[in-house]
């Protein structure tokens, strides 16, 4: 239905926006972050289909976000590299 979607690894949104209709929904969210106040780190995003597995930051047994379908959350976490 909907085409956007992101995965967010160590602070950086990765944005599917290989369809024209697809938003980047990581930019309200980063916007969000940046007040002082709320002592939240830096975010950054990048082009998922710019991206290939081996530039991305992981740590084994943490808990990622994969987001899609607008609201639909996927809490992702990698448990062995090879």
């Amino acid at each position: 239905m909907f085409k956007s979607s992101y995965f967010c690894f160590e602070n950086v949104f990765y944005n599917d926006m290989r369809d024209s209709s697809c938003k980047d929904y990581s930019k309200l969210i980063i916007e969000w972050a940046k007040d002082p106040g709320r002592g939240l780190p830096s975010y950054s995003a990048k082009k998922m289909e710019e991206t290939i597995f081996y530039d991305l930051e992981l740590r084994i047994g943490a808990p990622y976000v994969y987001v899609h379908q607008g609201e639909c959350e996927h809490v992702i976490m990698v448990s062995d590299i090879r």
